[in-house]
């Protein structure tokens, strides 16, 4: 499971959808991702809901991460 550690992810609901997409920045044996989110905010979601992120999803991520960037001064992260 711990092959999408540093690379994008998208978190999906258990029926459909997408509740978010980050980097994960860890995994917990629960199983459970920690993922990262653009603007610095933290999430853990259920492994088995977690997939790779797709090329559009990536687009969206760098994207708002870096308007997150410019509205924080530089710092994604806040």
């Amino acid at each position: 499971m711990t092959e999408l550690c540093g690379k994008l992810a998208a978190a999906t609901y258990g029926t459909s959808g997408t509740r978010f997409v980050g980097e994960v920045i860890g995994y917990q044996p629960q199983p459970t991702y920690i993922i990262q989110l653009p603007d610095g905010r933290i999430e853990h979601w259920v492994a088995g809901l977690v997939r790779p992120a797709s090329v559009e999803e990536e687009i969206a991520y760098w994207r708002n991460r870096a308007l997150a960037a410019e509205q924080t001064g530089g710092h994604a992260n806040g």
